[in-house]
């Protein structure tokens, strides 16, 4: 989410210029690149050729952060970059979209429901708390070998 609300700070009041897709245009990832401190290297065909500006694109669009509209986007609240992240159900749910739009991404659109039953099962998986006391048992008696 840090990325995707850089991402809609940036975003000037004239708005980018995106794809038919609602993809960064790839004149506006060098700059997109840079509002994360990052360097775009040329050439760059598509938004995609540089993985964390178009992940964090892709959150800003599904959070609600950004809207697009007839060829360019525009950032619907002018978010704090560096604020703490908000616990609001609707940002809540723009990561899950936004989640939801990575994994399609990922996957080449193939199968997007498989990518994400992968993440959020990997993501169930760490914070469960009984892992965690199972973790800190088996550090506590190391096995005998």
């Amino acid at each position: 989410m840090a990325a995707a609300r850089k991402l809609a700070a940036s975003i000037g009041p004239q708005g980018v210029r995106v794809t038919p897709t609602g993809a960064l245009a790839p004149a506006e990832v060098p700059a997109a690149a840079r509002s994360l401190g990052l360097r775009a290297k040329p050439p760059i065909r598509r938004a995609a050729d540089v993985p964390a500006v178009h992940r964090g694109w892709l959150t800003a669009v599904a959070a609600g952060l950004v809207r697009v509209t007839s060829g360019r986007a525009i950032a619907t609240a002018a978010p704090d970059p560096d604020g703490p992240p908000s616990a609001d159900e609707a940002v809540l749910a723009g990561w899950l979209e936004g989640l939801r739009l990575i994994c399609a991404d990922l996957s080449g659109r193939q199968r997007p429901d498989t990518v994400q039953w992968l993440v959020l099962l990997t993501l169930d998986y760490i914070v469960d708390e009984d892992l965690i006391d199972e973790i800190d048992d088996d550090e506590a008696d190391p096995p005998c070998g």
